[in-house]
């Protein structure tokens, strides 16, 4: 089974994030439609995060796993399961954490709960959809946030312009090298940002093991935990409005939940 793993990483949280725009990975009819509805999408997203978070079925909590002397939880989104030791499961893994040699340090990998039912029964299929939760660990060396608190980490977030668009091209160049099979890679830049997390979308084409590829959505939540900066990538095969907004209110009450469940 080849899955794709995306470029995404914790290695992004000590830069901030810049707005980028979907519209040449959406085509030009679907252009303008698209823009108004990402400009909607950021609007309440600002405002209303934690209002839509209630909506949305709660996040699974799965199991803790260590790091750095740590007891981290591990919550995914709802109807997201975590991956186990199967050898379709730790092939998958293994992958992950390769791609993300030198950036990352895979705490988890999850998919789809009937899809991982499938996968840890011997059948190997490409997700619909699926992410990991990440810590930043440059050159394998562990990052803490050095005592700066969750509040002051996203308020910088969201004031500095940074370098993020550079180490997105560069980690996306970088992944590319690796993985021919990567394709197309939108930055949609910052969505919306809470007391929990900020929200950072992506369009991306999500191979199939097969050689084709599909158009995929991903929302990427960046926060800390314990002093240690998280990030929890969950992509999703489909693109358009309604996926974005859907995917952002689950990110939403994942990083709600995963916030409360490290306190």
């Amino acid at each position: 089974m080849t899955e794709h793993v995306p470029i995404f990483g914790a290695a992004l949280l000590a830069r901030s994030v810049t707005r980028g725009s979907a519209a040449s990975a959406l085509g030009r009819g679907s252009t303008t439609r698209f823009r108004r509805r990402l400009t909607t999408v950021r609007t309440w997203a600002w405002r209303l995060l934690t209002i839509c978070a209630a909506s949305v079925a709660g996040p699974v909590l799965a199991q803790t796993t260590m790091y750095i002397g740590k007891s981290i939880s591990l919550v995914t989104p709802p109807g997201q399961c975590l991956l186990g030791d199967s050898k379709l499961e730790r092939d998958v893994k293994d992958r992950a954490a390769n791609a993300m040699t030198g950036y990352n340090h895979v705490l988890a990998v999850f998919g789809e709960c009937r899809e991982v039912a499938q996968l840890r029964a011997g059948k190997a299929i490409p997700f619909s959809s699926f992410g990991q939760i990440l810590t930043a660990q440059p050159k394998g060396k562990p990052v803490t946030m050095g005592g700066m608190g969750r509040a002051d980490y996203l308020a910088r977030m969201r004031k500095q312009a940074g370098d993020f668009n550079d180490a997105f091209r560069r980690m996306k160049e970088d992944l590319k090298s690796r993985n021919p099979l990567v394709g197309t890679t939108q930055n949609l830049g910052v969505l919306g940002m809470d007391h929990a997390a900020a929200y950072v979308g992506m369009l991306q084409d999500l191979p199939k093991g097969d050689g084709t590829a599909t158009p995929g959505t991903g929302v990427i939540a960046f926060t800390t935990v314990q002093d240690v900066p998280i990030t929890i990538n969950f992509y999703r095969r489909g693109q358009g409005a309604k996926v974005l907004d859907e995917m952002v209110k689950t990110q939403a009450a994942t990083a709600a939940g995963f916030v409360a469940a490290n306190r």
